[in-house]
């Protein structure tokens, strides 16, 4: 449950000001942010946490002169070629490899929001003329899926001298849905932190989204690489990672998501280190998630002209579902966090990991999956932070990073991902 108050507000500022504006072109064009005065030492009683950082997008959509195709609000995430956060204490949080516009918009903000859904902006007409389109991305610190979403959030400290950097995509990104669409100057840009108070001094858990890419024309899918920290410093890789959610993406109608094909394809699968047996029923996996995400997804409108529309996340607004592994779901859910997770229930995993599926017809394009990741920091890195945060102390904690149960089964143990407190 979410147990802190309304968050302190901190505006970034580019290396343009406030509200940088670029040109968009023949090539992404990129905007950044500096991560500078951020809330640091002690401010009276408090130490201050990133929750999130919000980031703010106004640009325009020309159709065509002789007009073009309606185009849904869950298309427009991927104006955004990709985001990237990094600071020198705490490396690459978001990398642009693994934080694309269109997976952020439609995937890793939910998350972050717990699965609720966010107002939308109405479709743009297929005439002729020009569209404002205004556009938020939450980028996730803390997640209110947890039962405690601040315990991943970092001391604002963590982030000082790091930067926010953001892509534009090229002019000419929408075409495929709408053809001779544009995005037009100026495109402007804000940003802020979102950062709650908090009296004691503690190290957060670290959390990680990472994409892999795995060769297609194969019914075996094998991930080579997860507990890797991909740019996170201070990272122990021999503890392994808990693992939150690994996530099948689709070639959903217009999203950018670039996986190789849609869920329907999908006749059958099985996952050998989750001990999960060969089962012919894919749909399992998504009605699964949303008895997990429960009542905090919201239901599909009458209309797909006015507003939010459609069925949403995590199917497209344009599906119309009538069975579960629907063409446009955005992704299949292989691991998924339901709402209100414990991180003692996460799975440890490391290294190559094998998911065997069966097609109606086996993909030949580029696999993508999603993972999100609850790592462990070492303990002399933690201890190098713990007196960053509260200098006067010993470095002392008062509890470990990972601490891991007996009688797992194929590696599945019960492990507790836990920040922790500094003392002394």
């Amino acid at each position: 449950m979410r147990n802190h108050t309304t968050p302190k507000i901190h505006e970034l500022v580019s290396t343009a000001g406030k509200n940088p504006s670029v040109t968009p072109g023949a090539s992404a064009q990129t905007a950044t942010f500096l991560l500078n005065n951020v809330p640091t030492g002690k401010e009276g009683k408090f130490w201050y946490y990133a929750m999130s950082a919000v980031l703010k997008v106004v640009t325009t959509f020309d159709q065509a002169a002789m007009g073009g195709a309606v185009v849904n609000p869950d298309k427009l995430w991927k104006v955004l070629q990709s985001v990237q956060v990094q600071c020198p204490i705490l490396g690459q949080l978001f990398s642009h490899a693994n934080t694309r516009g269109a997976t952020l918009g439609n995937i890793i903000q939910y998350f972050g929001y717990g699965f609720n859904a966010t107002p939308l902006r109405a479709q743009i007409a297929a005439a002729d003329g020009d569209t404002t389109v205004t556009l938020y991305y939450r980028i996730p610190f803390s997640y209110e899926f947890l039962r405690k979403p601040h315990e991943t959030a970092p001391w604002g400290g963590f982030l000082e001298g790091g930067t926010l950097e953001v892509k534009l995509d090229v002019s000419t990104v929408f075409d495929g849905d709408s053809t001779g669409a544009v995005i037009k100057a100026p495109t402007n840009f804000r940003c802020w932190l979102e950062m709650i108070p908090s009296p004691e001094a503690v190290i957060h858990t670290p959390v990680h989204w990472r994409e892999h890419q795995i060769p297609g024309s194969s019914t075996k899918a094998i991930v080579q690489d997860m507990g890797s920290p991909d740019g996170l410093q201070g990272i122990d890789q021999s503890r392994g990672v808990g693992l939150a959610a690994l996530l099948y993406l689709t070639d959903a109608t217009g999203i950018g998501l670039g996986g190789p094909d849609g869920y329907d394809n999908i006749t059958g699968f099985d996952i050998p280190w989750r001990d999960q047996d060969r089962v012919d029923v894919p749909e399992a996996l998504m009605s699964s998630f949303m008895a997990m995400i429960g009542h905090h997804r919201k239901g599909r409108p009458t209309s797909l002209t006015t507003g939010s529309d459609g069925m949403g996340f995590p199917y497209t607004l344009a599906a119309t579902v009538n069975d579960l592994p629907d063409a446009q779901a955005l992704v299949v859910p292989l691991v998924a966090s339901g709402r209100d997770l414990e991180t003692s229930k996460l799975q440890t995993v490391a290294g190559a990991k094998e998911i065997n599926f069966s097609y109606t017809s086996t993909p030949s394009a580029v696999y993508r999956l999603l993972g999100c990741y609850f790592p462990v920091f070492d303990e002399n890195f933690v201890k190098a932070l713990a007196s960053r945060i509260a200098p006067g102390s010993k470095g002392q904690l008062t509890a470990k990073t990972l601490n891991k149960q007996k009688g797992g089964v194929r590696g599945v143990g019960k492990l507790a991902y836990t920040r922790s407190k500094v003392v002394g």
